[in-house]
């Protein structure tokens, strides 16, 4: 059998409701209105980034974020989707992640 490797958003899925509430019902009522306000009222750009470093995940999450900050604004949310690693004699050489970055458009 031939499988074939699909990319993410090469394929439609149907609309489906999310039920935030038990997350919001965790929530203080100030910080549950705030996190409706904040998440209903923007729209994202997702892109993605790949980050690395000697010295840790962390690290390279730092990284790609900090230089995607020096040339994109409204920088709000980040979501790691893969992690390697280089070895080099037996010993992690290094260390990259991928991740999805979302921004919030500005108004015109």
């Amino acid at each position: 059998m031939v499988m074939k490797k699909i990319r993410a958003n090469s394929v439609r899925s149907p609309s489906v409701a999310v039920n935030s509430q038990p997350f919001l019902d965790g929530l203080a009522d100030g910080r549950r209105e705030n996190w409706r306000n904040y998440m209903t009222h923007h729209v994202y750009k997702v892109v993605e980034l790949v980050g690395s470093s000697p010295e840790g995940i962390t690290q390279a999450v730092e990284a790609a974020i900090e230089k995607a900050a020096a040339s994109l604004r409204n920088l709000r949310w980040f979501e790691v989707i893969e992690t390697r690693g280089q070895i080099e004699n037996g010993k992690v050489r290094c260390y990259q992640v991928t991740l999805k970055v979302g921004f919030t458009l500005e108004d015109p």
